[in-house]
Protein backbone atom coordinates (compact mmCIF):
# COMPACT_ATOMS: atom_id res chain seq x y z
CA UNK A 1 0.00 0.00 0.00
CA UNK A 2 1.38 3.04 -1.17
CA UNK A 3 1.33 6.04 2.20
CA UNK A 4 1.89 8.81 0.72
CA UNK A 5 -1.07 9.69 -1.80
CA UNK A 6 -0.28 13.24 -2.57
CA UNK A 7 -0.09 12.72 -6.10
CA UNK A 8 0.69 15.77 -8.20
CA UNK A 9 -1.55 15.69 -11.41
CA UNK A 10 0.33 14.95 -14.72
CA UNK A 11 1.47 18.74 -15.89
CA UNK A 12 -0.04 19.67 -19.04
CA UNK A 13 3.15 19.36 -21.69
CA UNK A 14 3.49 15.68 -20.60
CA UNK A 15 -0.12 15.33 -20.88
CA UNK A 16 0.40 17.17 -24.56
CA UNK A 17 3.70 14.87 -25.00
CA UNK A 18 2.17 11.72 -24.34
CA UNK A 19 -1.03 12.35 -26.60
CA UNK A 20 0.87 12.56 -29.43
CA UNK A 21 2.75 8.87 -29.07
CA UNK A 22 1.73 6.75 -31.91
CA UNK A 23 1.74 3.80 -29.96
CA UNK A 24 0.21 1.25 -32.45
CA UNK A 25 3.17 1.98 -34.25
CA UNK A 26 5.79 1.30 -31.79
CA UNK A 27 3.97 -1.88 -31.03
CA UNK A 28 4.22 -2.64 -34.68
CA UNK A 29 7.62 -2.12 -34.89
CA UNK A 30 8.77 -4.00 -31.49
CA UNK A 31 6.78 -7.07 -32.04
CA UNK A 32 7.61 -7.02 -35.93
CA UNK A 33 11.83 -6.86 -34.94
CA UNK A 34 10.89 -9.46 -32.19
CA UNK A 35 9.38 -12.16 -34.35
CA UNK A 36 12.03 -11.44 -36.99
CA UNK A 37 14.82 -12.50 -34.50
CA UNK A 38 12.72 -15.42 -33.54
CA UNK A 39 12.58 -16.50 -36.98
CA UNK A 40 15.99 -16.06 -38.23
CA UNK A 41 18.07 -16.96 -34.85
CA UNK A 42 17.87 -20.66 -35.67
CA UNK A 43 21.31 -21.74 -33.25
CA UNK A 44 21.38 -24.81 -31.07
CA UNK A 45 23.68 -22.11 -29.12
CA UNK A 46 20.91 -20.04 -28.48
CA UNK A 47 17.53 -20.78 -26.37
CA UNK A 48 15.20 -18.34 -26.56
CA UNK A 49 13.18 -17.45 -23.19
CA UNK A 50 10.18 -17.36 -25.44
CA UNK A 51 9.04 -19.17 -28.49
CA UNK A 52 6.37 -17.37 -29.76
CA UNK A 53 5.02 -13.93 -29.50
CA UNK A 54 1.59 -13.62 -27.88
CA UNK A 55 -0.97 -11.22 -30.01
CA UNK A 56 -1.12 -9.17 -27.18
CA UNK A 57 2.10 -8.96 -26.25
CA UNK A 58 4.98 -5.56 -26.91
CA UNK A 59 7.84 -7.08 -26.15
CA UNK A 60 10.87 -4.49 -24.51
CA UNK A 61 13.69 -6.66 -25.77
CA UNK A 62 14.56 -10.56 -27.00
CA UNK A 63 16.03 -12.43 -24.07
CA UNK A 64 17.80 -15.97 -24.87
CA UNK A 65 19.70 -18.44 -22.68
CA UNK A 66 23.18 -19.02 -24.10
CA UNK A 67 26.39 -21.20 -22.40
CA UNK A 68 28.61 -18.56 -24.53
CA UNK A 69 26.99 -15.41 -23.17
CA UNK A 70 30.14 -13.70 -22.77
CA UNK A 71 31.62 -14.60 -26.21
CA UNK A 72 28.23 -13.25 -27.42
CA UNK A 73 28.21 -9.92 -25.25
CA UNK A 74 31.99 -9.04 -26.68
CA UNK A 75 31.12 -9.52 -30.12
CA UNK A 76 27.64 -7.51 -30.11
CA UNK A 77 29.55 -4.73 -28.00
CA UNK A 78 31.96 -4.59 -30.50
CA UNK A 79 29.63 -3.89 -32.93
CA UNK A 80 28.73 -1.17 -31.15
CA UNK A 81 25.52 -3.24 -30.26
CA UNK A 82 24.57 -3.18 -26.78
CA UNK A 83 22.90 -5.76 -25.14
CA UNK A 84 20.91 -4.87 -21.80
CA UNK A 85 21.25 -6.49 -18.98
CA UNK A 86 18.38 -8.09 -17.18
CA UNK A 87 19.34 -10.11 -14.31
CA UNK A 88 23.08 -9.83 -13.20
CA UNK A 89 22.22 -10.62 -9.33
CA UNK A 90 20.92 -13.26 -7.45
CA UNK A 91 20.14 -12.49 -3.57
CA UNK A 92 22.22 -14.91 -1.35
CA UNK A 93 18.88 -15.74 0.53
CA UNK A 94 18.15 -17.56 -2.39
CA UNK A 95 19.10 -21.32 -1.52
CA UNK A 96 21.44 -22.37 -4.31
CA UNK A 97 20.98 -26.10 -3.29
CA UNK A 98 17.28 -26.09 -3.91
CA UNK A 99 16.89 -23.07 -6.46
CA UNK A 100 19.87 -24.12 -8.63
CA UNK A 101 18.15 -22.65 -12.25
CA UNK A 102 17.99 -19.40 -10.68
CA UNK A 103 21.75 -18.78 -10.34
CA UNK A 104 21.98 -19.96 -14.28
CA UNK A 105 19.81 -16.96 -14.98
CA UNK A 106 22.76 -14.21 -14.90
CA UNK A 107 25.40 -16.89 -16.08
CA UNK A 108 23.10 -17.30 -19.53
CA UNK A 109 20.33 -14.49 -19.83
CA UNK A 110 21.13 -12.30 -22.73
CA UNK A 111 18.79 -9.85 -24.29
CA UNK A 112 18.82 -8.14 -27.61
CA UNK A 113 17.33 -5.20 -28.28
CA UNK A 114 14.08 -4.60 -30.43
CA UNK A 115 12.18 -1.64 -29.61
CA UNK A 116 10.92 0.92 -32.10
CA UNK A 117 14.49 3.04 -32.45
CA UNK A 118 15.49 -0.06 -34.91
CA UNK A 119 14.34 -1.79 -38.00
CA UNK A 120 14.68 -4.94 -40.05
CA UNK A 121 18.04 -3.86 -41.27
CA UNK A 122 19.33 -3.51 -37.36
CA UNK A 123 18.07 -7.04 -36.40
CA UNK A 124 20.14 -8.66 -39.72
CA UNK A 125 22.91 -6.87 -38.58
CA UNK A 126 22.59 -8.34 -35.40
CA UNK A 127 21.56 -12.08 -36.57
CA UNK A 128 24.99 -11.40 -38.87
CA UNK A 129 27.12 -10.87 -35.59
CA UNK A 130 25.77 -13.73 -33.36
CA UNK A 131 26.20 -16.12 -36.39
CA UNK A 132 29.51 -14.74 -36.94
CA UNK A 133 29.97 -15.34 -33.30
CA UNK A 134 29.22 -18.62 -33.02
CA UNK A 135 30.70 -20.59 -36.19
Amino acid sequence: MIKNKNFKRISGVANYLLKRIPYEVLIKKRRENFIFLLDNLKNEKIIPLFNELPQNVTPLNFPFFSDEKKKIKEALVKERIFPPTLWSYVSPLIDKEKYPQVYMVPEKLLSLPCDHRYNLKHMEKIIKVLKKCLE
